[in-house]
Formats: structure tokens, sequence, C-alpha cells
């Protein structure tokens, strides 16, 4: 009983695989090596939400900040997936009370724009993304 009910449930997810995702062989990278990846692929941009959403959260800034530009982007198989994202990161003139998706200020005068350098794992066991390391200059 309990395995036809597995078999529609690994089905039914099938369908939500995205070809643009989908690693074919003769274009998968080895393993050890760094690789560029797409800017504009959906790794990256879900990579770029996680990195924007997890700023904001350890930042004790009272304004929000938005991720300006990827500047690149590596990834390495290992035993887990790493990554690299090189970034700019700039302030916005909206406080954190206010809603992040609606914002459209600019920052105030005195904020500095962030150039951030981001190495982080996904773990194989769970598939989880975790940051590893962060450094950040001002531009």
């Amino acid at each position: 009983m309990i395995l036809p009910v597995l078999l529609c449930f690994l089905l039914s997810c099938c369908q939500y695989v995205h070809v643009e995702e989908v690693i074919k062989a003769e274009n998968s990278p080895g393993v050890g090596g760094w690789y560029r990846m797409p800017l504009n692929s959906r790794k990256v941009a879900n990579l770029t939400k996680f990195l924007e959403n997890s700023y904001n959260e350890n930042s004790d800034s009272l304004y929000w900040f938005k991720i300006k530009k990827v500047l690149d982007a590596v990834i390495q198989v290992t035993n887990g997936i790493n990554y690299q994202l090189t970034m700019i990161i700039e302030p916005t003139g909206c406080l954190k009370e206010e809603d992040f998706e609606t914002c459209k200020s600019s920052a105030l005068d005195g904020m500095k724009v962030e150039n951030c350098h981001f190495y982080l794992k996904e773990l194989p066991s769970n598939f989880k993304t975790v940051i590893l390391s962060k450094t950040c200059e001002e531009m």
C-alpha cells in the first residue's frame, strides 16, 4: 500500500523539475574544480535571495539592505556542493518595520554600499545551504 503512494508522490514531484536546472552528463562540472555559474540562472537567483534574507536578519542596522548586483558566482562539487558569490549590497532608506518587498527608498546620506563575498555549502545530508564565511568591504 505504501509503495503506490510513494510512487505517486515521486512522480508528482517530477513535474516541478525545470529543464534549466537539470545537469546533463556532457556538461556537468567535474568533482573538485571550481566552475562559473550563469548569473541569470535560477540557482544563482535562489542563492541571492537566501543571502539577502540572511544579511538582513544578521544586520544590526535599522534599515533593509538589497543586493544590487551579483558580480560572480562559482560552484564546486565535493562531499556536498560549495558556492562562492560576490555581490554588491546597498542599503535602502526603508526601516525594517516597513515592507521589504515594496521598499523603493534610496539609501540615506552616510550609508555605505558594500562589496561582499560569500562562501556557502549545500550539505549532502539534508540539502540545507549554510553560510561558511562572509567578507564585506565598503566601496
